[in-house]
């Protein structure tokens, strides 16, 4: 996974090195901040606020074509308790921890809005409790996903603009410790950001 997704990455890189489609570029760095959905297969699911940064690079292309990279590093407070999972008795508690994300997007510019779609890979952390009796056991994983996401980029005056964004994220599963049990992780968030452009 990691692998497919550098590669799509180097590929666009490379595209958009090009003088025919790099027409004029833009950076953006800014904060953002929303709500987090951590749901578990056939599970529950729990709600948190979730917050972070995030940097870019945007490609202007002729027709209102517009092609970028981002990177982001947030946190989520998600935590998510479950009882009897795999025995009678048990608890297993899970916490979203840090989340990095790099990936690339690509919009189209209506008026002064610009919509866009995003996809990338999410390295996420994960930290998961087991207890049954007096088996407590703690393990700290990191999880790779693969993110889509769609949003929408206002402009606030000649160098801020302010997004709204939706995205999904699959997860490969995870191993409870001292288990062969896994546990498949997904996470939906809604987002809004606000940055400033260079």
């Amino acid at each position: 996974m990691k692998t497919n997704v550098s590669f799509a990455l180097a590929a666009l890189c490379g595209l958009l090195s090009t003088p025919a489609m790099a027409q004029d570029g833009e950076f953006s760095i800014g904060v953002l901040a929303g709500a987090d959905n951590v749901k578990v297969k056939d599970g529950g699911s729990e709600t948190d606020v979730m917050y972070g940064v995030t940097a870019g690079y945007d490609f202007n292309l002729e027709g209102g074509l517009v092609v970028g990279l981002q990177v982001e590093a947030s946190d989520s407070e998600v935590k998510e308790v479950e009882r009897d999972v795999f025995f009678a008795g048990d608890t297993v508690t899970t916490e979203a921890t840090r989340d990095l994300y790099v990936g690339a997007r690509v919009g189209y510019r209506t008026g002064p809005a610009l919509i866009y779609a995003k996809a990338g890979y999410s390295n996420a952390g994960l930290r998961t409790n087991f207890q049954l009796g007096t088996v407590n056991e703690t393990d700290n994983d990191t999880l790779d996903g693969v993110r889509l996401g769609a949003g929408v980029e206002y402009p606030v005056g000649d160098m801020f603009a302010v997004r709204a964004e939706y995205r999904y994220t699959d997860y490969k599963a995870v191993t409870l410790p001292n288990s062969t049990a896994t546990i498949d992780f997904s996470r939906h968030q809604g987002v809004i950001a606000a940055v400033v452009k260079f």
